[in-house]
Formats: C-alpha cells, structure tokens, sequence
C-alpha cells in the first residue's frame, strides 16, 4: 500500500506512519503544517512548572527516518496544493488524523475539523479517489442519551465544541466523498493512551506529575476533579493497527468505533499509576469537574472486532510506559 497521513508529525499521526512502515507499504506520506522535525512532537508538556519539547519515542524516531517515508508541508484547506501532492505521490488510501483537539479554540475547531475536509476530499479526488479513513472522535456521541456502550447507529449528541465540529466534520466528509465518488470509512477513536499524550488529556497530566513525584522533584501531591466517571481507553498503536485495518480491508463498514470497549473508571487510572510509580502517600486535592463531563463512555466494538482486530496492549503496560516515558525528561 502507498499510504497518505495527515497531522503526520502528532501523536496519532506518528504512530500511524511507524506501524504502516513495520506492516510493510510500499511508501508512507506524511502531511502536516510544521516544518518536517524527526525529534519531537509539535505539542509541549508540562515538566516541573515549564513547558517543553515532547521528544519521540524511540521507536517513531526510527520510522521518521525510514527510507519509504516522505514529508510535505500542506494547507489542506488548499484543494490545489493537496492536488499536486496527490499528483506526486498517487496514494492507495489517506487515513486523515490532523484535528484541532477539545479545548482549542473556535476559529482552530472550525478551521481543522471541518474546513481542512473540502480540500483533503477534493485535492486528493482530482487524481483517482483513494480511500480515505476519517479519524473522529468518541465524542461525537455526547452521553448518547445514557445508552451505553456507544454504537455507531446510536444519538449523537455532543455537548462541547469539539465533538460538534467533529461530528459536522463526518458529514461534510460523507458529503464531498458522494459528490467525487471518494471510498470514505470513519473511525471514531475512543480515548488515546501511550507514550507522549499531551496533558491536556488527564492520564498524560497524570504521567508527567505522579514521574515527577516518584522521583523527588515535586511535592506528593495533586489537584483532581471528580475520578469517578468511567471512558474506553485505547493504546495508540492498537488505534493505529485498527485504523490501517480500515484502510486496507476489502469491505469495511463506513462506521465503525474504534476502541477496547472495556468500561474503566477514571480512578483505576489513577490507582494504577501510583502503583506502578511506587508513589502511594500522595495528598489528593478535590476540585468541581467540568459541565461538559459525562459520566459513562465506552464504545460497542462490535463492527471492530468483525475486521477482525483485538487490541494488544493491556492498560497496566501502558500506563507503566507512559510514566517510564519521563525519564527523557532528566535533562530539563
């Protein structure tokens, strides 16, 4: 397979490129707005007060280097820049993982998750409509009225800017794929775990604070909001083993959630990572969750499991890998 990846130099997109590179393509693209870096990520952590660089896993690294893997820089909302790419490159399928993520701001929301979508679909489209896989999000589906675990053929209903956008995002994807006769499968990834998560999701806020404690060089303690909800946690390389599943499967459904579906509780997290660090004894400080919180979150994985795929990595290894990630922070 010749492979296109969107948001290539992120979290998701990373993981995407190294898998699809073990898996054997051919050739892999990766498309993103920063200029090409092999090193880190584009987001910073928090580190003991400051911001700093999220260096790459050991093993992105290895891949941002590969000899079947090329970068460019892209507007997608550019239909004839994403047109002369796809002219060079003839991509069999585009998994699309570039977003703007829960918290940034509208302008970003609308600009990345939505508008990025006519010249992805119609650029790449100008040539011979490769299959595109569009990266959603768990949250398009809101509390789903209480109808849990989530299925693709149950109520959306969002309840913050993001899952909005993300979820107009599909239908103008469904929209611009009919009208270029565009194959188009989404994946609605439940919530991301592993190495290099970005704080603003809490089990990377956890990671950097609990390494930090474990190892003197911060106080033992932490500021939390209510732990008691439950969501459906996904390693990010099983998120990207089931994504280049849709991408490469004859037949796939258009839909398909794509997560553990395991129920876990916000404090097993918790609980884990305090463990695994050896760093019990903490002082814990309670404070009011946001409006936009929902109690239950995980996913029917029934459509997932038919591909077939199962998930590799279990919930305690990963968390013990996230902590263990901290240590490339000594030097800050």
């Amino acid at each position: 397979m010749r492979l296109a990846v969107t948001g290539a130099q992120g979290l998701l997109g990373r993981q995407l490129v190294s898998t699809a590179l073990d898996q054997g393509a051919e050739a892999v693209l990766g498309l993103g707005r920063s200029p090409r870096n092999d090193d880190r990520f584009t987001h910073d952590l928090e580190w003991l007060g400051r911001r700093v660089p999220a260096p790459l896993p050991a093993a992105l690294r290895r891949a941002a280097v590969d000899d079947r893997y090329v970068y460019a820089r892209a507007d997608l909302c550019d239909v004839e820049a994403v047109s002369a790419v796809a002219r060079r490159f003839r991509p069999d399928a585009v998994i699309h993982a570039a977003a703007a993520l829960r918290d940034d701001d509208w302008d970003r929301l609308v600009a990345s998750n939505m508008n990025a979508l006519f010249g992805l679909v119609r650029g790449f489209a100008s040539q011979r409509p490769a299959r595109l896989v569009l990266t959603s999000t768990g949250s398009v589906y809101g509390a789903a009225r209480g109808l849990v675990p989530f299925a693709e053929d149950g109520p959306t209903e969002p309840i913050e800017p993001y899952g909005a956008t993300k979820r107009a995002g599909e239908d103008i994807a469904r929209i611009l794929a009919a009208e270029t006769g565009t194959p188009l499968v989404v994946g609605r990834v439940f919530n991301l775990i592993g190495p290099g998560l970005q704080d603003r999701h809490l089990p990377g806020k956890l990671a950097s604070q609990i390494s930090a404690i474990a190892r003197g060089l911060s106080p033992p303690e932490l500021t939390l909001g209510p732990l008691d909800a439950t969501r459906d946690f996904i390693d990010i390389r099983d998120a990207a083993v089931a994504l280049l599943a849709l991408a490469a499967a004859p037949d796939p459904p258009q839909l398909v959630n794509v997560a553990s579906g395991v129920e876990t509780e916000v404090q097993r997290v918790l609980d884990l990572m305090i463990e695994l660090a050896g760093a019990e004894g903490l002082r814990i400080d309670r404070v009011a969750g946001r409006r936009s919180d929902i109690p239950r979150a995980f996913a029917d994985v029934g459509r997932l499991r038919a591909l077939p795929f199962a998930p590799r990595y279990d919930l305690r290894d990963t968390l013990a890998e996230m902590l263990g990630y901290f240590e490339a922070f000594s030097a800050h």
